[in-house]
């Protein structure tokens, strides 16, 4: 176990053991927890995945937290015994299990068939703060609101059933984006206000290119990039992974308003050993840094070995790519005065799972504990690219 407190406006304080890490925020009314979870080695599949919900839920009830946003990774085939098992373990605990849950198809780098969970949860000094977002009947993701600034979390957003008919996946994608647009409109929000996107692409090698025309299509269109207006492309991962119910793609994202006398700050930030992803045709930023009352985070993009020229460095060296982009890392939120202490969540995405243990001995020579890192399997967005790790992290201020 480690601690960490902290008096500049805030306390963050830190549990971290080999298969469980709690990370804690308070401030004023509010207490935030960043969750993450792993299987045990040992016993059956569904074993290991009802212990894990059972200690999630018996940690959720005994913080008095309510779930905003959770990921879960593991082979695609599990995805209903997780659904299963949650449902149940949240029900006995009393705790809302509708809207926050995202299921990411993999392959984990250890043991079991389950790579882990990671989960944003809060707990309100006035009491029970997270609403259900629903659209057409449907449980779209989970919103509170703290201070006169509103979070919504919006989980598994998928193509509509008339695009998902499409020969083309192109369209394809550009239906997710549109979808992700009409339950931000229907909650009075806009893709504006997004600061973070999580983009999973079970094919991602064969249809990246297609997928990045259909982003900047979209994006021109609302008015994020391109034309007259301000230049807005919020944080994102886009990377392998499958939807338990087949589609072509998938994606969460975090929208977040104020009103004008409380709007958080959000901004764009630019990487010191990188150049900017919508220099060679992808529109994302390297990270987000979200700022209100006391506290600061910053959402951290997918990131990779690529260089200030957009070039792959460290070709066909594993240890070599893992090391530069822990520097990437260490060196982008170092523009804001965080350090890989500050990291709440971290998912490493590895090309081959034999690369497991050079990422857990570099992260530990880098000083990011592995502990709170979901790792698994997964094809980035160049063939040549090994590994990518996205982050969040969080610091009083």
């Amino acid at each position: 176990m480690t601690s960490d407190f902290r008096s500049s406006g805030g306390c963050l304080s830190r549990f971290i053991r080999r298969d469980f890490s709690v990370i804690e925020f308070e401030r004023s009314g509010l207490r935030e927890f960043y969750i993450s979870s792993f299987p045990e080695d040992s016993g059956t599949p569904r074993e290991a995945i009802w212990e894990l919900y059972s200690r999630v839920s018996e940690m959720l009830s005994k913080l008095g937290a309510e779930v905003v946003s959770e990921r879960c990774y593991g082979e695609t085939s599990l995805f209903p015994e997780v659904r299963e098992a949650r449902s149940q373990s949240y029900k006995q605990h009393g705790l809302e299990y509708e809207g926050s849950l995202s299921f990411i198809g993999g392959t984990p780098t250890g043991k079991q068939a389950l790579a882990g969970v990671q989960l944003w949860a809060i707990a309100a000094a006035d009491g029970p703060a997270v609403r259900t977002m629903k659209v057409d009947g449907q449980e779209v993701g989970r919103k509170f609101s703290h201070r006169g600034v509103g979070y919504a979390s919006v989980a598994s957003v998928e193509p509509s059933a008339e695009g998902h008919k499409s020969s083309s996946l192109k369209e394809h994608a550009a239906s997710m984006f549109r979808e992700a647009a009409r339950i931000l409109n229907s909650y009075g929000l806009s893709y504006r206000d997004v600061a973070r996107t999580w983009i999973y692409l079970p094919q991602l090698l064969s249809w990246y290119d297609d997928f990045n025309l259909a982003r900047r299509e979209v994006y021109g269109e609302l008015g994020l990039c391109g034309g007259s207006g301000q230049f807005w492309v919020p944080a994102s991962t886009g990377i392998q992974g499958c939807s338990p119910r087949g589609r072509e793609c998938m994606m969460d994202l975090l929208a977040v308003s104020g009103r004008p006398d409380s709007a958080p700050r959000l901004e764009m930030l630019n990487s010191p050993l990188q150049c900017e992803a919508y220099d060679y045709g992808s529109c994302f930023s390297r990270a987000v840094e979200l700022k209100d009352e006391s506290v600061s985070r910053i959402f951290v993009s997918g990131t990779a070995s690529i260089d200030r020229q957009g070039n792959t460095v460290f070709k066909d060296d594993p240890r070599g790519q893992i090391r530069f982009t822990l520097q990437v890392l260490k060196e982008l939120i170092g523009t804001r005065f965080h350090t890989l202490e500050d990291t709440a969540h971290c998912v490493a995405f590895l090309k081959n799972c034999e690369y497991s243990e050079a990422f857990r001995e570099i992260a530990e020579e880098e000083g990011l504990d592995a502990r709170v890192v979901v790792q698994t399997v997964a094809d980035v967005c160049r063939n040549d690219l090994l590994f990518e790790v996205e982050a969040l992290t969080v610091k009083a201020v």
